[in-house]
């Protein structure tokens, strides 16, 4: 979604300027955007909603309050509510129909409403493999690199691809804690554990691909993602799943020219590409942004881990994060924890220091404390195995 807003905010503003200039004031037009996909998967289908934001802004503007529904070609409706999360909408479930026809519908709560073009839902082609190499570029940078291949002989699949990627990494905490402060100078034993955890994260690029004018409806090899050389996310196992759906030459046009923009959005001296047409409407002028589409999605799952390319080069950072240990009394705990407010934990109780060969008295009892990321891997993910996890 950042990515729509930012491409509109650009378009909107800039020019084929070739000189620099300085920029004393810049007039904002707040656009609607809007992102849904509907599949084949029996599951809660989601549209979110939000709103171009300036440039020099981090803040997402979400979209509440809006009313959404898709109609498919027989007249059955299907609605959708607001989550937790504002902006984001979410269906009961139900599965989409290949060959069936969807149209999107949004009345904001300010009253305008929106419209898709009316989409059918397309059969996909299944995905044939994907496979790992450690690979080196021309600018010296080299790490693993996932590819995705593909084919079919079907006539009716279309010959324009595009990809998302999801992947779960292990996460293993370098020093994990066995205790946890419950207040002042006190500490209890932890329930559960917190050395082995798992994080996920999903793709924010574009990937398509069109095979039309090809022999074959084939994809070899298509650079799916890649993990640099030394990458935390490969110090232990890693795993990708590829979602591969089908596009329309509208959609495959949509989403290249958007990839394109995002591509050479280098500087003010760019030539500016215009504005980018989605198939989303208003019957009053308003702009939007987005593109609605239907698609069977193939799904394909690979796991990977650095021992498969030690010979090649790939070089497995040793640490997650920088760690040092910290050596705590007893009766030091409670302030120590409360001056670091949470973002550390305790390691292990440490025994009593035997004293030195001049008499000196050793520390006494205590704790070890290190930096919650190096001793809670739920700092960075979670601790519940994923049901696919091998």
């Amino acid at each position: 979604m950042k990515i729509l807003t930012i491409i509109c905010f650009l378009s909107l503003i800039l020019s084929g300027c070739r000189e620099p200039f300085e920029i004393d004031s810049i007039s904002f037009e707040q656009i609607l955007v809007v992102e849904g996909q509907l599949t084949n998967e029996t599951k809660n289908h989601k549209v979110t909603l939000s709103f171009t934001y300036p440039i020099d802004s981090v803040t997402l503007i979400p979209e509440s309050g809006a009313q959404i529904s898709i109609l498919d070609g027989s007249g059955q409706e299907f609605t959708f509510t607001e989550t937790s999360i504002p902006g984001t909408y979410e269906s009961i479930p139900f599965a989409g129909v290949t060959g069936q026809s969807y149209t999107l519908y949004i009345l904001t709560r300010d009253g305008e409403q929106f419209q898709s073009g009316t989409v059918i839902q397309k059969p996909v082609a299944p995905i044939d493999t994907m496979i790992a190499r450690f690979i080196r570029n021309d600018q010296d940078f080299d790490g693993v690199q996932v590819y995705v291949s593909s084919y079919t002989n079907d006539k009716q699949i279309s010959k324009y691809y595009r990809w998302e990627w999801v992947e779960t990494y292990e996460i293993r905490a370098q020093w994990p804690s066995q205790y946890i402060w419950v207040g002042g100078n006190d500490a209890e034993l932890r329930t559960e554990s917190v050395g082995n955890c798992y994080a996920t994260s999903r793709s924010n690029n574009i990937n398509v691909r069109s095979t039309d004018g090809l022999s074959e409806n084939r994809i070899d090899l298509f650079p799916l993602s890649f993990v640099p050389n030394g990458s935390t996310k490969l110090r232990s196992k890693y795993s990708l799943e590829a979602r591969q759906y089908s596009l329309d030459n509208a959609s495959f046009t949509y989403w290249k020219t958007l990839r394109d923009v995002l591509s050479k959005q280098g500087s003010l001296a760019d030539v500016q590409p215009g504005n980018l047409s989605g198939n989303i409407f208003n019957e009053n002028g308003a702009r939007v942004l987005g593109y609605f589409d239907a698609s069977d999605v193939a799904r394909y799952r690979i796991f990977i881990e650095p021992s498969q390319f030690r010979d090649d080069g790939f070089v497995v950072n040793s640490q997650l994060f920088a760690c040092s240990e910290i050596r705590v009394t007893l009766d030091g705990l409670g302030s120590y924890m409360s001056q670091y407010n949470g973002t550390h934990v305790i390691y292990i109780d440490a025994d009593p220091v035997a004293p030195d060969p001049n008499g000196e008295g050793g520390l006494p009892a205590g704790w070890l404390i290190v930096p919650k990321n190096c001793g809670d891997c739920t700092a960075s993910g979670t601790n519940v195995r994923p049901s696919f996890w091998e």
